[in-house]
C-alpha cells in the first residue's frame, strides 16, 4: 500500500499556494510600499474611526473592489481606503460571515 495518496502531486502549487505567493509579492513589492505610504501621507486617519467621530491612525490601505476582482483598480487611488487594522480586521469578519 503506498503511504501516500497517489493523486496528489506534492510538486505542484495549489491554487491557494499560488494566490498566497501572488498577494505575497503585490503587497511586498516596492511599488506598492511606494504607493502605500503616499496613500496614507494623504490620508493619514482611519475611515471608518472618522465617520464615527473617533480619530484613529491609519496604517492599512485598503482595496474597496478586491484587487483580485477587478485587476486595473488594483492601483487606483480611487478604490483605496485608509483604515486601522482593528477596522480592517472587523470589516474582512463581515465580509467572510456574508459570504
Amino acid at each position: 500500500m503506498p503511504d501516500r495518496t497517489p493523486y496528489l502531486d506534492e510538486g505542484r502549487p495549489t491554487p491557494v499556494d499560488l494566490a498566497a505567493r501572488e498577494r505575497s509579492a503585490f503587497y511586498s513589492s516596492k511599488r506598492w510600499a511606494r504607493v502605500r505610504r503616499a496613500f496614507l501621507a494623504k490620508n493619514p486617519l482611519c475611515a471608518h474611526c472618522l465617520a464615527a467621530g473617533v480619530i484613529k491612525a491609519a496604517r492599512i490601505v485598503h482595496h474597496v473592489v478586491e484587487r483580485l476582482s477587478d485587476p486595473k483598480l488594483a492601483w487606483a487611488w480611487s478604490n483605496f481606503e485608509a483604515l486601522c487594522s482593528p477596522c480592517h480586521t472587523a470589516h474582512h469578519k463581515r465580509k467572510v460571515k456574508h459570504d
